[in-house]
C-alpha cells in the first residue's frame, strides 16, 4: 500500500522514516492517468467499458461513452522557481441516450475521481476534487429521432508528474 507523504513525496505506508519505494509503470500523464482512473472503476468500466476517448468521439459511436479532456494546466512556484506540482482542470463528458442514462455515468465518473489521492502509474494526484457538472444536450441530426445527452463534468486536479 502507499501513501504520500506532506509535500507529495511517496512512501510505503508502514515503511521506516526515510524509506523509498519503486514507482511503479503505467501512465506517465495525466491524461493518461485520468483515462486509468475512469477505465478501472468498475461502476464506469460496467456502463462504457473501453469506450473512453481523450478530446473527442464520432456522433455515431455507441453509447453510453466517455470523452475527457485537460483545458488548462498549470505550473506552481513559489520564491523559489517551480515547485514540480501542476494543477489543471478536467472535464470528463457522459454520453448517452437518454438523460437517466447520462446521469448514471456522470454519478460514477464523479464516484471514481472526487476526493482521488494517490498514485496512478507514475502520476501522484495529490488531490482530485469535482468542480461542477454541466448538462449539454445535442439535438438530434441527419433525420434521427433520438438525442444524444451529455454531461460535462469538471473537476480540479493537483499533481506531480514523474
Amino acid at each position: 500500500m502507499v501513501g504520500i507523504r506532506p509535500l507529495g513525496i511517496p512512501v510505503a505506508l508502514g515503511a521506516p522514516p526515510g524509506a523509498s519505494i519503486e514507482i511503479e509503470a503505467g501512465p506517465e500523464t495525466l491524461r493518461a492517468a485520468v483515462r486509468a482512473m475512469l477505465r478501472d472503476a468498475p461502476a464506469v468500466f460496467e456502463l462504457v467499458g473501453e469506450r473512453i476517448r481523450f478530446a473527442a468521439s464520432k456522433q455515431r459511436d455507441a453509447t453510453p461513452r466517455i470523452t475527457y479532456t485537460v483545458p488548462s494546466s498549470q505550473a506552481w512556484s513559489d520564491l523559489d522557481g517551480a515547485t514540480g506540482t501542476d494543477e489543471a482542470r478536467v472535464r470528463v463528458s457522459a454520453w448517452a441516450d437518454g438523460s437517466v442514462r447520462a446521469e448514471a455515468l456522470a454519478a460514477a465518473v464523479r464516484a471514481a475521481l472526487d476526493g482521488f489521492k494517490g498514485q496512478v502509474g507514475r502520476v501522484w494526484v495529490e488531490s482530485a476534487a469535482w468542480l461542477q457538472d454541466v448538462d449539454l444536450p445535442e439535438p438530434s441530426r441527419g433525420g434521427r429521432d433520438a438525442s444524444i445527452y451529455q454531461i460535462a463534468s469538471d473537476f480540479s486536479f493537483i499533481y506531480r508528474l514523474p
